[in-house]
């Protein structure tokens, strides 16, 4: 198999870009929630992206397998935007990380609009160099993020 050329992720040079997509995204009103992929169940489907992505986290939900009991890790959380869903359909708590520090103002500000904050919190971190004990939490998931991580072992 031929060596890859492509460059390497830099977790800094990752940050900067979201927080210029946030800034660019806030400048015309809006924010996108969900920047991940969605969930069609058919390639014929006219199913619009926005229900699209909450049947992609309800998929990854299932598969999370986690209850009220349990603690989850979002790696590459962005803004927050299925966290509300994952609080809601199992109780648990949930950590969002990004490297982007304005996401996760961003992410902090909308858990608390949506009255999630008990239960869902937002930290500025870098996946590569977790600021967790081993065993903090029961469950990870990464949707969209894991293609930014240099070394995805």
């Amino acid at each position: 198999m031929p060596e890859s050329t492509l460059p390497v992720p830099v977790p800094e040079a990752v940050g900067k870009l979201y927080d210029e997509i946030l800034h660019e995204e806030l400048s015309y009103g809006f924010v996108n929630r969900r920047l991940h992929i969605g969930f069609w169940d058919d390639p014929e489907s006219d199913t619009p992206y926005e229900e699209a992505a909450v049947r992609f986290t309800d998929v990854v939900i299932e598969r999370l397998k986690v209850d009220a009991n349990a603690h989850v890790l979002d790696l590459g959380r962005g803004v927050g935007g299925p966290v509300p869903q994952i609080v809601e359909r199992t109780g648990a708590r949930v950590t969002g990380i990004s490297i982007s520090e304005e996401q996760i103002k961003a992410a902090n500000k909308n858990a608390a609009d949506a009255g999630f904050a008990v239960r869902a919190v937002f930290r500025h971190a870098n996946a590569m160099q977790l600021p967790f004990e081993d065993e903090t939490f029961d469950a990870v998931m990464a949707l969209e993020s894991m293609v930014h991580l240099p070394d995805r072992e």
